[in-house]
Parts: structure tokens; sequence; C-alpha cells
């Protein structure tokens, strides 16, 4: 009896789950000779936007990757919020951080390069973005 009790119970538990736990990734890889940040965002650079969305920043050794990833809502609904629609993918190199410092990068739009992506373009680059 504790045996079928415990079945339903687990059966309850993963039926409630939600399904919209996303499990796609973004995988950034670093073929510089650089060590460089990496993050998204809904908006383009500013210093409103730093301190609306506060950016995590991923650090990519030189010759390794990161990976970007959301764990809530789906890509899909994520880039539909966003300012125009598309995902801005940022890749700064560190010494650039160094300089100038976080609130500096973002005030002066300072990157060494930038994608504006919709998921039509993910799915075309297989989801990996190259740098540089």
């Amino acid at each position: 009896m504790k045996k079928i009790i415990l079945l339903f119970f687990l059966t309850i538990c993963f039926s409630c789950i939600n399904h919209e736990t996303e499990t796609r990734y973004i995988k950034v890889t670093n073929k510089s000779k650089k060590e460089i940040y990496s993050f998204f965002m809904r908006k383009q650079m500013s210093l409103q936007a730093y301190h609306d969305e506060s950016p995590e920043f991923i650090n990519a050794e030189k010759g390794g990757f990161s990976l970007l990833y959301l764990i809530k809502p789906k890509w899909e609904k994520y880039i539909e919020q966003a300012s125009d629609k598309k995902l801005k993918i940022f890749l700064i190199e560190k010494d650039s951080v160094d300089k100038y410092g976080w609130e500096k990068i973002f005030e002066k739009d300072i990157y060494n390069k930038q994608y504006n992506l919709t998921i039509d373009d993910l799915d075309k680059m297989d989801w990996q973005i190259e740098y540089p």
C-alpha cells in the first residue's frame, strides 16, 4: 500500500512540473588569445539598461567557451519582450573592462562584438557563436 501511495504522489508531483523551462543555450567559443566577457540583454547598451537589466557577465577563458542560458521563460518569450524583438549578445574583452569599468562600458557603448539575433538566426547558427 505504501508503494502505491508513493507512486501516486510521485505521479502527481511530476505531472505538476512546469514544462516551460528552457533547455537551449548559446555556446560562445573564444578562439582569441584574450579573455572575454559575454552576456545578453533585451535592450541596446546604455547606462540605464545596465541598471535595469543587471546583465550577468560570463567570463570565458582564453581558448575556452561559455554558455548563455535562460531557465525561464523560453527564448522566444524573452526575445519577444526585447526592444526590437531581437536578442542582443555582447562580447567584450577583459582588457576593456579593466581599463574602463562596467559603468563606462555601458555609458559609452564599448564592446568588441555585438549580435542582434532572432530565434531563426540562432537556429541557423546552431546556437553557437565564435569570437573573433
